[in-house]
């Protein structure tokens, strides 16, 4: 199990948080809860995010470097469609993770202007 804490960056300023688990360093499965925040076209409603992620681990950097590739459904629409890409980079030390997280639909909805977060994970 894991606890994730942290900040939208380009869209809004919005904070958000997760919990979730992760299966062998391999697989992991995430509830984000992003909170209210102003964007450049009005205020966004809170939003919940399940996502479904790959983490692949190119050995860069005595392991500490990784990646994440996967799906998420997001219950509100308010930067993205519902379903969307899961992007990611990271940097692993112990039991703390620093990420990059960005949510997209590679503009195959009419409504994309992405999510990207910064957090810092803290695995249980």
């Amino acid at each position: 199990p894991f606890i994730e804490l942290g900040q939208l960056q380009n869209e809004s300023d919005a904070s958000m948080g997760a919990v979730g688990v992760t299966y062998k360093d391999k697989w992991q499965l995430a509830r984000t809860f992003i909170g209210e925040g102003e964007t450049d076209w009005g205020e966004h409603p809170k939003a919940k995010v399940w996502s479904v992620d790959r983490l692949i681990n190119p050995g860069w950097f005595n392991d500490h470097v990784f990646l994440l590739l996967g799906v998420a459904y997001i219950d509100t629409s308010f930067l993205v469609e519902p379903w969307n890409y899961h992007v990611g980079a990271g940097w692993k030390w112990g039991t703390g993770r620093i990420y990059y997280h960005h949510l997209s639909s590679a503009d195959i909805n009419t409504q994309n202007t992405g999510i990207d977060m910064i957090t810092w994970r803290v695995d249980l």
